[in-house]
């Protein structure tokens, strides 16, 4: 069996000033890469992006993510300078310039340096970087278990942007942060507009109760770590659940897990100063984690950065 803690994650803490940027054509050191004062993905949060990761040479669903960015462009109106197989290149390129095994990989389209023309003929500005890898949490956290916070900002609602762009304006987002920090905990779960669980800053969520697992079926990104999660437990016959979640099953669930890219499965332990089942990482959670990295090797799912 797969260790869920392999030696190699203890490095995995993110050193944003070291890696690589290409920039509109143009590769830069991490540090000295820069986009223009009036562009739009800056003064106005009118940008995409998408995140993915390599781990030990290899990268987890480079088509899915590709494909995910691209469905983000085309819903805000911002037209790809690269078709998706170049952008595909240039993502495994920007990786192995970087020199990194492990890689926090990022692509970003905004709307373009602002003009006298309309803003839907600015040329959009394209930037893929690539830096050590990063959890969201800390590894040594994710061994014990993280705290998490039900925060009073809510999600924005998909009435005003659908989750499923994943875009940069997280005012929300920042201002939840802030409230886990005050309360000591490590991440912050948002409730929707009718109080119900939708995601937490940047992560899904999931809880597992009775042996079954549950997610949120409404106003979450589509996050590709949680299709994989789903994907998996289907192989492994554990039932899971799409469906409207309270508080409430969170508080009374047997393990409760995030999962995003920059971090994978993370079990949480606590929630609200209510401790979670046994107040341990959870068993499926564990086996869940196990096997999502395990995925990241695996050629059925990922693509070798170094040929």
């Amino acid at each position: 069996m797969l260790d869920p803690f392999p030696a190699d994650m203890d490095l995995l803490t993110g050193e944003i000033d070291r890696g690589v940027a290409y920039v509109d054509g143009e590769f830069h050191s991490i540090l000295d890469a820069k986009i223009w004062v009036w562009d739009a993905g800056f003064y106005s949060g009118a940008a995409v992006f998408d995140v993915q990761s390599a781990y030990r040479g290899w990268m987890l669903k480079l088509d899915a993510h590709v494909d995910r960015f691209f469905r983000s462009m085309h819903a805000v109106r911002i037209q790809s300078p690269l078709s998706k197989e170049d952008l595909r290149s240039l993502l495994l390129e920007t990786v192995r310039r970087a020199g990194l095994q492990d890689s926090y990989v990022c692509s970003i389209a905004t709307r373009g340096r602002r003009t006298s023309k309309r803003l839907d003929q600015w040329q959009p500005t394209l930037i893929v970087y690539a830096i050590p890898y990063m959890s969201i949490i800390p590894p040594e956290v994710v061994k014990s278990g993280g705290k998490l916070r039900i925060g009073s900002v809510r999600n924005v609602p998909i009435q005003c942007v659908d989750p499923k762009i994943k875009s940069y304006n997280r005012m929300h987002s920042y201002l939840a942060q802030l409230e886990a920090i005050d309360a000591a905990a490590h991440e912050v779960v948002m409730l929707d507009l009718d109080g119900f669980v939708s995601e937490a800053r940047g992560a899904n969520v999931f809880a597992v109760s009775r042996g079954r697992l549950y997610t949120p079926q409404e106003n979450v990104l589509e996050g590709i770590t949680r299709e994989t999660v789903l994907e998996i437990a289907e192989r492994e016959g554990l039932q899971a659940f799409e469906t409207r979640m309270a508080p409430y099953d969170l508080y009374t669930a047997d393990e409760v897990f995030l999962a995003t890219t920059a971090g994978g499965v993370m079990p949480f332990v606590e929630i609200d100063g209510r401790v979670i089942g046994t107040g341990k990482p959870g068993e499926i959670t564990m086996r869940l984690r196990q096997l999502y990295w395990q995925a990241h090797t695996d050629p059925r799912y990922s693509t070798p950065v170094y040929p």
